[in-house]
C-alpha cells in the first residue's frame, strides 16, 4: 500500500499490562547488580534481523509468539520461527499477485488472512499453511479493488475487509462459500479497521472520522471527528481495552479512551504520511514510524519518546511479542524485519512519600535478594531486565542462534550452577527450574572461554506453561549478564 496512502493509509497493534516490580525489589535488585542507583538511559538492543526477499509492508505475531508474519510487495507472505535462528530460510505463503498491505493471525492462531492489491482476501491454514479460500474485493477490472485491511471476528466465524473499494465486506470462513456481503458503504477508502476489545464494534477509519458498526444491527453507532484533522490511516486498541490510538496523516498520534471516546492527547510524530501504530503489552508505550529510517517508541506517561535509527530505509509497521513485554518488531522497506529488546524504556518509579510518623510501624521484611555464587565474585554482573510469569515451574531452553563458534559457558540461577562447562551448539538444550516465591530470582551466563567471535553469547527462551519470553545474553571473563525473573501468581 505505497503511494495508494500518500493520502490515506495504515497500522495497529496491542499491548497487555506489564506487572512491575516493587520499590523494594527493584533498590534489591541494584545491591545484587552492583550498580549505581541512578536512572539508567533508555535502550534498545537488537536481537535478531531476519532477511527477506521483498519490502516489508506489515507484520504481526502469532498469538504465542513463537511466529513472525510479513506482508510483502512481492505478492508473498512470509513466516519464521522467532526460537529458531536468525538464519533460518522462512517460510512462504504465495496466492496474491501484488503488494499484500495486511496479514493477521485469528485469536486461536489457527487461521491466517491476507489482504492484497490484487484485490483478494485469501484464508490460510496456519498449522498446514495452505489456502483455504479467498473472497473477491470487486470485479477483476474494477480500478477500486485494493484489499487494505482483514480482520477476524471474535469467535473466527467471520473476516472483515475493506479498502480502495470504499466498503467494509464480510465472509464466513468456515465452508466453501465465498460469497460476501456488503457491512458499510461510505465516500472514502478505508484504510483500516479494528475489532473492538468486546467483539461487539468495528472502529475504522472513514476519512477524516472514527466511526463505530455495531456488528449485530450493521448500524454505524457513534462517529469521532473533534481533533481529527486529516486522514485516518491506522487504529490500535490497547490489550486492555481502555485506550484507542490513531495515526493521522498529518503526522501525528491521537489518544482516547474507551469506551466513552473523550480524547486524552495528542503527540506530535512527525512528518505527514502514513505510518502504523503498535501498543505495547503492558499499554504503556507506543510505537511508530515515518521517520525514513527510524522509529521512536513513546511513552504514553509523559509523552516523551526514544528513537532508533538502525533500519536504512522506510519503517513503518510494529508489532510487540505477545510473549515478551520487552521485545518488539519492527519491519522496513530495506527488506528486514529486525527483533529488539527493550530495556529501561519505563518511566523511573515515582519516589514514595516519607511516612510522618517518627516511627512508622514495623513492616515485613523485603523478599530476600538471591547471593552472588563464588564463581562471579570477581565479575561484574550485569542485568538485562526482568521477567514475570504465572507459574513457579519454568522451563528454560538455550542455545546458540548464530554461527557456532566454540563458546563454553555456565549458567547459574540464584546461587546453584544448572548447567556446567556446556558448549553451545545450535540445538536447544532444555532446563527445568522452580522459582523461589517473594524473592528476585537470577538466571545468570558465565563464559569459560572466549569463542571465535567473543563475548559468548547465548539465546534464552522461558515458558512458564503460557507464555514464552526470550532475550541474549553474553559473557567475557569481566561481565556476565543476567536476568531477573519474578514468580507472581496470576
Amino acid at each position: 500500500m505505497p503511494k495508494r496512502l500518500e493520502r490515506m493509509n495504515c497500522l495497529n497493534k496491542n499491548l497487555m499490562h506489564m506487572n512491575k516490580i516493587s520499590l523494594p525489589a527493584v533498590l534489591l535488585f541494584m545491591l545484587l547488580t552492583h550498580r549505581i542507583a541512578t536512572a539508567q538511559p533508555a535502550s534498545v538492543e537488537l536481537q535478531q534481523t531476519y532477511n527477506c526477499n521483498s519490502k516489508v509492508e506489515y507484520i504481526t505475531f502469532s498469538p504465542d509468539g513463537s511466529t513472525i508474519a510479513a506482508a510483502a510487495h512481492n505478492g508473498n507472505i512470509y513466516l519464521w520461527n522467532t526460537n529458531a535462528p536468525e538464519t533460518q530460510t522462512p517460510q512462504v505463503l504465495s496466492g496474491h499477485s501484488a503488494l499484500v498491505n495486511h496479514v493477521e493471525f485469528s485469536k486461536s492462531g489457527k487461521l491466517l488472512a491476507s489482504a492484497s492489491n490484487d484485490g483478494t482476501v485469501i484464508l490460510w491454514n496456519a498449522a498446514t499453511l495452505t489456502e483455504i479460500k479467498r473472497w473477491q474485493t470487486a470485479l477483476p477490472t474494477s480500478l477500486f479493488k485494493e484489499a487494505y485491511f482483514v480482520v477476524f471476528s471474535p469467535d473466527e466465524q467471520y473476516v472483515y475487509f475493506g479498502g480502495k473499494f470504499k466498503k467494509i465486506k464480510s465472509g464466513k470462513t468456515t465452508g466453501t462459500d465465498t460469497q460476501t456481503q456488503t457491512l458499510f458503504e461510505g465516500n472514502f477508502d478505508i484504510t483500516i479497521a479494528r475489532t473492538s476489545p468486546d467483539g461487539k464494534f468495528l472502529a475504522f477509519a472513514n476519512g477524516y472520522a472514527i466511526s463505530f458498526l455495531n456488528l449485530q444491527t450493521g448500524e454505524v453507532i457513534k462517529t469521532i471527528n473533534e481533533h481529527i484533522s486529516d486522514y485516518i490511516n491506522d487504529l490500535a486498541f490497547s490489550s486492555n481495552g481502555k485506550q484507542l490510538a490513531a495515526w493521522c496523516e498529518k503526522g501525528i498520534i491521537l489518544l482516547w479512551d474507551y469506551p466513552y471516546c473523550s480524547f486524552i492527547k495528542t503527540l506530535d510524530a512527525g512528518n505527514k504520511g502514513y505510518s502504523h501504530l503498535a501498543f505495547s503489552n503492558n499499554n504503556e508505550l507506543i510505537a511508530s514510524g515515518n521517520l525514513g529510517p527510524a522509529f521512536r517508541i513513546w511513552n504514553l506517561a509523559d509523552g516523551k519518546f526514544t528513537e532508533v535509527n538502525k533500519h536504512s530505509s522506510k519503517v513503518n509497521a510494529f508489532a510487540f511479542s505477545p510473549a515478551n513485554n520487552n521485545s518488539m518488531a519492527t519491519a522496513s522497506y530495506d527488506k528486514t524485519i529486525k527483533l529488539w529488546l527493550l530495556n529501561n524504556v519505563l518511566p523511573e518509579p515515582p519516589t514514595p512519600p516519607t511516612p510522618p510518623a517518627p516511627t512508622p510501624p514495623a513492616e515485613e521484611p523485603a523478599p530476600p535478594a538471591p547471593q552472588p555464587v563464588a564463581a562471579l565474585n570477581n565479575r561484574q554482573v550485569i542485568p538485562k531486565g526482568t521477567f514475570t510469569v504465572g507459574s513457579p515451574n519454568i522451563t528454560v531452553n538455550i542455545w546458540d542462534d548464530r554461527r557456532e563458534d566454540g563458546d563454553e559457558v555456565s549458567l547459574y540461577f540464584n546461587d546453584q550452577c544448572v548447567l556446567e562447562h556446556y558448549t553451545l551448539v545450535n540445538q536447544i538444550h532444555t532446563i527445568k527450574l522452580t522459582l523461589g516465591l517473594n524473592r528476585i530470582n537470577t538466571l545468570t551466563l558465565f563464559a569459560h572461554n572466549l569463542g571465535a567471535q567473543p563475548p559468548n553469547t547465548a539465546a534464552i527462551s522461558i515458558f512458564d506453561g503460557k507464555h514464552t519470553r526470550r532475550i541474549t545474553l553474553s559473557s567475557d571473563f569481566e561481565g556476565s549478564e543476567a536476568i531477573h525473573i519474578v514468580y507472581q501468581p496470576e
